[in-house]
């Protein structure tokens, strides 16, 4: 009976707390070609801290530079387009792109629930013709359908299905970055 128990309680725990990556790499993309990189963090309206999402863009700066980019710093970075008075819009893509002389901007955008990613996006966006090169997202699917009722059982399954399903800035660094690097090889 245990031994019954225990896989239906994994099975459910498998169903119930993952979380979706999606990694497209565009065919013509190649590491030779767009070596060097600029990461701008998307603004959004309603975003909860800018440190987490600070984090975010040193976390995959530092997955970026693990696959062999040539990662341009952050601060250099935020004090050109301040002098320049540049939004940091994919509209503006070639103005950034030639401006700090790098071959592709790569935009991201991080959105947490109680401390943890609750969504992730990274798109790079070559400089010259602004196609884009690798669009990438994570989506935590915690909580989503859950098991219903009240025993001991479900309460367990709902606490490991929270638990499991928990990833932070460094984890969805990490999962996009392995993701990307699998494709770009």
């Amino acid at each position: 009976m245990n031994k019954v128990l225990s896989g239906i309680i994994t099975l459910v725990v498998l169903l119930n707390c993952s979380s979706s990556r999606n990694v497209i790499v565009n065919p013509k993309f190649s590491l030779q070609k767009y070596n060097k990189i600029a990461l701008i963090p998307e603004t959004v309206k309603f975003q909860k801290s800018n440190a987490e999402i600070a984090a975010f863009v040193s976390a995959m700066e530092a997955e970026f530079m693990r696959m062999g980019f040539d990662v341009l710093d952050r601060e250099n970075i935020n004090r050109l387009m301040a002098e320049q008075e540049l939004s940091q819009t994919a509209t503006d893509t070639p103005t950034i792109g030639k401006l700090l002389g790098v071959n592709a901007l790569v935009f991201l955008k991080y959105d947490s629930l109680n401390g943890y990613a609750h969504t992730a996006r990274l798109r790079m966006i070559d400089v010259e013709t602004s196609s884009l090169l690798i669009n990438a997202s994570f989506s935590s699917s915690a909580g989503k359908g859950s098991v219903g009722g009240g025993g001991s059982i479900v309460r367990l399954v709902d606490e490991i299905d929270k638990t499991a399903s928990r990833k932070g800035v460094v984890d969805v660094a990490r999962l996009l970055g392995k993701e990307i690097m699998e494709q770009i090889k």
